[in-house]
């Protein structure tokens, strides 16, 4: 197989789960925080995710307004608000932890668990040799 066929499989691949996982990525990934992590403010998780105020603000906004997180003012320090998630987020991780299941089910399903180990031992050494860190991942970003 040639480099040019195989890397159209990865993106076939790759289009397929960002088509399942694509949609309100940043959002889920703060409920996801919050979910594994519990309550912590505004600050830290734009600083655990290096996103601009803003961008964390508007995220915010939109998990707030969708009953997803609440927001409440820190009791140690009046000037800063903290994030909880609610259980409607919770409900929303829960299902995400599920539709992975059926979509890794999906789409490796068919494969030994030797096919498994060979195939994630391959990826391990595509990523590993590469040095891929997850800021490589942005558009305009790999060399």
């Amino acid at each position: 197989m040639d480099k040019k066929e195989l890397s159209e499989l990865f993106n076939q691949c790759n289009r397929f789960l960002h088509h399942k996982r694509g949609k309100r990525m940043g959002q889920n990934r703060v409920l996801f925080h919050l979910y594994m992590h519990g309550d912590c403010s505004q600050k830290e998780l734009q600083d655990f995710f290096r996103i601009q105020s803003g961008s964390m603000s508007e995220l915010v906004l939109k998990l707030e307004n969708n009953n997803h997180i609440i927001r409440y003012k820190n009791e140690s320090d009046q000037r800063k608000f903290m994030l909880r998630i609610t259980d409607t987020g919770k409900r929303i991780i829960e299902d995400i932890f599920e539709e992975t299941k059926l979509e890794e089910e999906f789409l490796f399903g068919f494969l030994s668990d030797e096919e498994c180990d060979k195939l994630g031992s391959i990826l391990r050494k595509l990523i590993d040799k590469r040095e891929i860190k997850e800021e490589d991942l942005r558009p305009g970003r790999c060399k």
